[in-house]
C-alpha cells in the first residue's frame, strides 16, 4: 500500500476506529447497503476501498457486512494491521473473544505501535475480566500519551484499588475528551465501582447527551439498580437490547438480556 494513502484514510478514520472500539452504537437505523448510495465503481482488488466501507458498515452496525470487507482487504493486503484490527472489533461486538484476541495479535505483530490495536487489546482482556492484564499491555507500549489507553489504565487502576493513580490518569486523559468522548463512560464506571453513584450517574448522562449507545445505557441502568431505582433501570436494559437487536450486535444484546434478566421480579 502506498504510504501516502495509508496516511489519508488514517487521518480520515481515525476517530472512527476509536468509537466503534469502544463499542458505541447509534440509535440512527442501519442502512443494508450502502454501496448502492454512491456512484462510485467498486475496485475489487483496491484493499483501502474496502477498508473505508468496512468501517462505513462497522458505523452502521452492520457487523455482518463489515466482516465480509475486513476479510477483503486482509485476503487482498495480508500486512494491513488496521485490517487485522477491524476483524478483531468485529469478532468482539459478537462477543467471539478467542477469535477477537487472535486478530488483535496478528495487528500488533505487524504494527507494534499501533494505538488502536494496543487499546483494543487492552479493552478485551478488561471485558474478560483480567484488569492486570489490560495494565500490562498498555504499561508494556510505547503509547503512553494515548488518551482513550491513559482512560483505560485509569479504568483497571482504579478496580484494582490504585485510586490515586486513577486519579491522576483520568485527568490526564481529559485534555482531550472533545476527540475521545468515550473516556467519560470508563471514568463512569470506575466513579460507580467505589460507591460514588450520584456521580457516576451524572457522567453516564454527559455521555448520553453526546452520543447514545447500548453499552452508556447498560452503564446508566446499573448505576439506577445501585441507587434502588431498579424500574427505571429496566427501562434502559431493555432500550439497550431493543438498539443491539436490529441489527443484531450479540455483546450489547447479551448483556442487556442478562440484565433484564437478572432485575426483572
Amino acid at each position: 500500500m502506498k504510504p501516502i494513502l495509508l496516511l489519508i484514510i488514517s487521518l480520515i478514520i481515525i476517530s472512527c476506529d476509536l468509537e466503534n472500539n469502544n463499542t458505541d452504537v447509534s440509535l440512527a437505523p442501519a442502512e443494508t447497503d450502502i454501496d448502492s448510495q454512491d456512484e462510485v465503481i467498486e475496485n475489487e482488488t483496491d484493499s483501502i476501498f474496502h477498508y473505508v466501507r468496512a468501517h462505513r458498515y462497522l458505523e452502521l452496525n452492520n457487523i455482518k457486512a463489515a466482516e465480509s470487507r475486513f476479510q477483503k482487504v486482509i485476503e487482498l493486503e495480508s500486512d494491513f494491521a488496521r485490517g487485522w484490527l477491524g476483524l478483531s472489533q468485529v469478532a468482539y461486538l459478537n462477543a467471539q473473544f478467542d477469535k477477537s484476541s487472535t486478530y488483535i495479535d496478528k495487528a500488533i505483530s505487524l504494527k507494534p505501535d499501533l494505538e488502536e490495536a494496543i487499546y483494543h487489546k487492552a479493552k478485551l482482556e478488561k471485558e474478560l475480566g483480567n484488569c492486570n492484564e489490560s495494565i500490562r499491555i498498555i504499561d508494556s507500549s510505547t503509547s503512553n500519551n494515548f488518551p482513550p489507553l491513559n482512560s483505560l489504565l485509569a479504568l483497571c487502576k482504579g478496580l484494582i484499588g490504585d485510586h490515586d493513580s486513577a486519579e491522576i490518569l483520568f485527568n490526564d486523559s481529559f485534555i482531550n475528551i472533545e476527540e475521545f468522548k468515550n473516556i467519560i463512560l470508563n471514568q463512569a464506571e470506575y466513579i460507580m465501582s467505589i460507591g460514588k453513584y450520584e456521580e457516576s450517574l451524572k457522567l453516564a448522562d454527559d455521555y448520553l447527551n453526546i452520543h447514545q449507545s447500548p453499552e452508556a445505557y447498560i452503564l446508566k441502568g446499573m448505576i439506577l439498580v445501585e441507587l434502588g431505582l431498579t424500574d427505571e433501570a429496566l427501562e434502559l436494559f431493555k432500550d439497550a437490547k431493543l438498539m443491539s437487536s436490529n441489527p443484531k450486535v450479540p455483546l450489547f444484546y447479551n448483556k442487556a438480556k442478562e440484565m433484564i434478566l437478572i432485575n426483572s421480579d
